[in-house]
């Protein structure tokens, strides 16, 4: 696809770094362009955990999108989920879910931040978590969910390494015959498919080495005015959680693999694996022009009982600033700080204290409360990343929030607060 005919527009691109803005439209009328750096929240089932459809309504101000993972919806036998039986219509199962119609729905077929597998992907199947454990779906199963589902975005499916560890040149060779594969399959399906003929499709970026890859960049650019977008992809994308884990090497091919295959133009969804502290997602803006980002932090924040507190920029008067508060912790019975300035509207009115309390005994209403806070200090904080690149500054506040911020840890408060919470709480696991 040329630069002239992309659906996403760039409006800034900094001088001194990757870091960009931009907007990305969508065919349908009536969804709101995803304004970019953003990020995109993940569903469990196609609902926002903790959040009941008028609440999302009115927590979602910037409305950044949501995520669905086919895998959420498969059972004991994928094929016969009851999903692929839903009446196709105009917006899928977006009315079913009852969710708004102003975001973007993007759909793939594993979560954003996926249960690490040991089961091997084949040339026609894919191993996926579903609610009745690790199962082999035929990739058709996938394609059978996006018509259902009419998704504004659609992610191709990568053949990766299901361990997390760093593939050898066999199963590179494997990873590039089936992703190629399976992508030759999707383009029947889209060609076929009227439900999903507008939808932009972001194809994948492996992680091996550019040599490696030289047929797919042919592939690919063969088929270029079929891309709207890329989706970046470490070689820990199925791994479990580091706790801060540096920028991979393997970025230096994705940067090589973009301008080689001449995508620079395109959106660059980041999906590793895990959820990023804002230090890393800061980082990958600027140094590899990260374009979209999973959500899955502010909801794991949530159900560790940790509100967010970062800004960007950092406050230029704040002593003691803290990257966020596990409300959990003693300290909090008694501390009448109110909400704050993520969300006056209608978390304003409650304070420390109270959610400390509704977490102590174990009441729905305190993830509630969060999850509106949490979801609503990371649009802010994205909103704020935003305006810095368009004003050229981003660069210099980068530098100032990892001064105020320094020597803080999320993973480390995560962990804290998960110390005394149940296993398992719903669908979705916390890992």
């Amino acid at each position: 696809m040329s630069t002239e005919m992309s659906p996403f527009h760039l409006l800034k691109q900094s001088s001194t770094s990757l870091a960009r803005t931009g907007v990305l439209h969508f065919e349908a009328a009536a969804r709101t362009p995803l304004a970019t750096p953003a990020f995109i929240i993940s569903t469990s089932r196609g609902a926002v955990p903790h959040l009941t459809p008028d609440n999302v309504v009115r927590t979602l101000r910037d409305k950044p999108g949501f995520y669905l993972a086919a895998e959420d919806f498969f059972e004991r036998k994928p094929e016969a989920s009851p999903i692929l039986s839903f009446p196709e219509s105009e917006n899928g199962i977006r009315d079913f879910f009852a969710l708004p119609t102003e975001p973007p729905l993007v759909a793939a077929l594993r979560g954003a931040n996926p249960e690490p597998l040991t089961r091997p992907n084949s040339n026609g199947t894919v191993a996926v978590t579903t609610c009745e454990g690790s199962r082999d779906i035929n990739i058709d199963t996938y394609y059978r969910f996006l018509a259902k589902v009419c998704p504004d975005i659609i992610l191709a499916v990568p053949d990766l390494p299901q361990t997390g560890v760093s593939a050898g040149g066999n199963r590179v060779r494997k990873m590039l015959f089936r992703t190629e594969r399976w992508l030759e399959f999707l383009f029947k399906h889209l060609d076929s498919n009227a439900s999903n003929a507008n939808a932009h499709l972001f194809v994948p970026i492996l992680p091996a080495d550019l040599r490696s890859q030289a047929l797919y960049i042919d592939f690919l650019k063969t088929h270029k005015a079929r891309i709207s977008g890329l989706t970046l992809w470490t070689d820990r994308g199925n791994a479990a959680q580091k706790a801060h884990p540096a920028l991979p090497e393997s970025w230096d091919n994705t940067l090589k693999f973009i301008e080689e295959a001449e995508f620079s133009h395109l959106p660059r969804y980041n999906l590793p694996g895990y959820s990023y502290s804002p230090f890393e997602m800061l980082d990958q803006i600027a140094s590899v022009g990260i374009d979209i980002f999973d959500g899955k932090l502010a909801t794991e924040l949530t159900e560790a009982g940790v509100a967010i507190d970062f800004t960007f920029p950092a406050p230029r008067d704040a002593q003691d600033a803290q990257l966020g508060f596990n409300l959990r912790e003693d300290k909090y019975k008694v501390d009448m700080t109110s909400f704050g300035v993520h969300t006056p509207n209608f978390c304003g009115s409650h304070n420390w204290a109270f959610v400390h309390h509704l977490l102590d005994a174990h009441e729905m209403t305190a993830m509630v409360l969060l999850e509106m806070h949490n979801l609503n200090a990371l649009a802010n904080f994205f909103a704020g990343v935003r305006a810095a690149i368009a004003d050229g500054t981003f660069e210099e506040e980068k530098a100032r929030f990892e001064q105020v911020y320094q020597g803080q840890d999320l993973v480390e408060l995560k962990t804290r607060g998960l110390e005394n919470v149940p296993e398992a709480r719903s669908f979705t696991r916390t890992k």
